[in-house]
């Protein structure tokens, strides 16, 4: 029995291979183990080329995405700049009628209004409030590096664990 990789997903190459390396392992029978080692480096070559053709897709990808973030910048710089002229237009519109006095103008769109806010507190920056003129806001969060030195330390800790994963590195 050999099994061949041709058109097939990387992901079920690695599983034939390691499929056959577990024959490999529970087998006496040395011509089993020579017909399955020639399968297996068989599927090394498909599945190197498999993770070949895959990360220089991955890396394609990259490169478009790192244009699509310039892209992105750009249209965001745009974008700032187009709503702080739309606001500069209003606040113009704003000027305009109060140079001549008037809180009401209707045109042919829209009618325009000019109204007066609520009072809001302004507060110069650097001032000293009374305490009873201050909120307080109390924010907690895990010192994850304290916990983690307790963990390797062997402390047992409810709902915390620490766990080593892999990552992918490509050179």
């Amino acid at each position: 029995m050999i099994i061949t990789a041709k058109h097939r997903h990387g992901s079920n190459i690695a599983w034939d291979i390691a499929a056959l390396m577990e024959r490999i392992a529970t087998t006496d029978d040395p011509e089993q183990v020579a017909m399955w080692s020639i399968a297996v480096e068989e599927l090394g070559d498909d599945f190197r080329g498999h993770v070949e053709a895959t990360l220089e897709w991955a890396t394609k990808l990259e490169m478009e995405s790192v244009g699509i973030q310039h892209e992105i910048k750009r249209l965001q710089a745009l974008y700032d700049e187009r709503m702080a002229r739309c606001e500069r237009l209003r606040e113009a519109v704003k000027r305009w009628m109060q140079t001549v006095d008037t809180t009401e103008v209707a045109c042919s769109k829209w009618t325009v209004r000019l109204k007066t806010n609520p009072p809001k507190v302004v507060i110069a920056e650097g001032t000293e409030l009374p305490a009873e003129y201050v909120k307080t806001k109390v924010t907690e969060t895990p010192d994850k590096t304290a916990i983690a030195a307790a963990l390797k330390a062997g402390a047992h800790i409810k709902g915390c664990e620490l766990i080593q994963e892999q990552r992918l590195e490509v050179k």
